[in-house]
């Protein structure tokens, strides 16, 4: 058993480790042009129904605005997404899917389900629900 210093080693190796996995998982779905931190950005405009404000999404996936801001700028290029300004306020920036984003979901969730799959397989379902309760208090602590 490693040594209880060594957890955010550990978590830093998971999180590696399931990045190269999703890389092989989206060449072998020919949708290599994406990252796999596309995939945070994609998630939550699936789940919520394809327009949300590029803050609100900043908000959601706890990053910076020039991370986000890039992630959008990336997937706009690529054209998965496009931005459209507020008429009433034009400093609120909506990221909008494109129709070849919504075209990619069953890939999208075909993959999420893999990367659970493979991420949980040997867990109970106690285990994941601790592990999972273990994970979200070693953020609060932060």
């Amino acid at each position: 058993m490693k040594e209880e210093d060594e957890i955010i080693n550990l978590i830093a190796t998971a999180r590696h480790k399931s990045h190269e996995y999703l890389k092989v998982l989206l060449k072998e779905t020919e949708l290599d042009d994406l990252n796999p931190s596309d995939g945070k950005v994609l998630a939550i405009l699936y789940k919520h129904s394809g327009s949300m404000e590029i803050r609100d999404i900043r908000n959601t996936i706890n990053r910076s605005k020039s991370t986000v801001t890039d992630m959008v700028n990336r997937l706009e290029k690529l054209g998965y997404v496009y931005k459209k300004c507020c008429s009433e306020d034009k400093r609120v920036v909506f990221v909008n899917l494109t129709e070849k984003a919504f075209s990619l979901k069953k890939s999208y969730e075909i993959i999420s389900k893999k990367l659970l799959e493979k991420s949980y397989s040997n867990f109970s379902q106690e285990e994941k629900k601790e592990f999972m309760k273990l994970l979200e208090k070693i953020i609060s602590n932060f």
